[in-house]
């Protein structure tokens, strides 16, 4: 999916497709990325994406987690908090005062 993603980003959903996108774009666009995910070449992998986020309690897109490095194995990150959903900035500030140190 990544791939496919990777070439049409921020492409909507066929079904939200319109007055947004440039004149013609849908046309190619959206016709080239049904057919990548209807070839399913990645639906393993998103399926397994997607087990891994519902096990985790992440039920939005898009979603942020807020995480230090772990200092013990700075090759992990612990998460601290999550943000779901498509937030102001007020949201973000928050969130991240309570997790970064003070001046």
């Amino acid at each position: 999916m990544r791939e496919c993603r990777g070439r049409h980003i921020g492409l909507p959903l066929h079904s939200r497709v319109g007055d947004a996108l440039p004149t013609g774009f849908a046309e190619v666009v959206v016709p080239k990325f049904d057919d990548c995910v209807s070839a399913g070449k990645y639906a393993e992998a998103v399926r397994g994406n997607m087990a891994l986020a519902q096990k985790l309690g992440i039920n939005a897109v898009p979603g942020f987690i807020i995480g230090r490095v772990d200092s013990s194995n700075p090759k992990k990150v612990k998460g601290i908090s999550f943000i779901p959903g498509a937030l102001p900035f007020a949201s973000f500030q928050q969130e991240l005062d309570a997790v970064l140190p003070a001046k």
